[in-house]
């Protein structure tokens, strides 16, 4: 059975990154057998080489969602002003700021749209989502949780 209409969608993106030949996206596309998404992405990391961060883009691209890095985020005392910071870390939520009337989030599954749904609840805004490596939300999410809270500088600290 062929693969699913985002799997093939995400492969012919790693074919455009240049990453894969015509024949190894065809090849993987038509493929007899019936794969998940988790073993495509697999597929395509251990047989071809493929970086998450290359995963990452050709999933943007194929939802059309924007990529985040993560892990150059920096989180600060407003980073959970508005999304409570255990809601967070059970959906993998990492709120990034806001714009206007909209919430800025990264999430780590496009698919998932009560995690979206939820947070518009409980913000009442907008939700931009953008694109993220879960295991780089999860590792932000549990720096913030160990941080301990900065020490006020005065003038004549600095």
């Amino acid at each position: 059975m062929p693969l699913a209409r985002i799997q093939a969608a995400i492969v012919n993106e790693i074919q455009k990154l240049g990453h894969l030949s015509a024949e190894q996206a065809q090849e993987i596309i038509a493929t007899p057998e019936e794969m998940s998404g988790e073993m495509v992405e697999n597929l395509l990391v251990t047989e071809y080489g493929v970086t998450e961060f290359k995963m990452l883009v050709a999933k943007c691209r194929a939802v059309g969602l924007s990529p985040f890095n993560a892990a150059r985020f920096t989180a600060d005392e407003r980073t959970f002003e508005k999304l409570d910071r255990d809601f967070c870390l059970e959906n993998k939520v990492l709120p990034v700021g806001n714009a206007g009337n909209h919430m800025v989030v990264a999430v780590c599954n496009p698919f998932d749209l009560s995690v979206i749904n939820r947070v518009q609840e409980s913000t009442r805004r907008k939700v931009v989502p953008l694109l993220a490596l879960e295991r780089e939300i999860k590792s932000k999410l549990a720096e913030s949780g160990s941080q301990e809270a900065p020490v006020a500088e005065g003038f004549g600290d600095v």
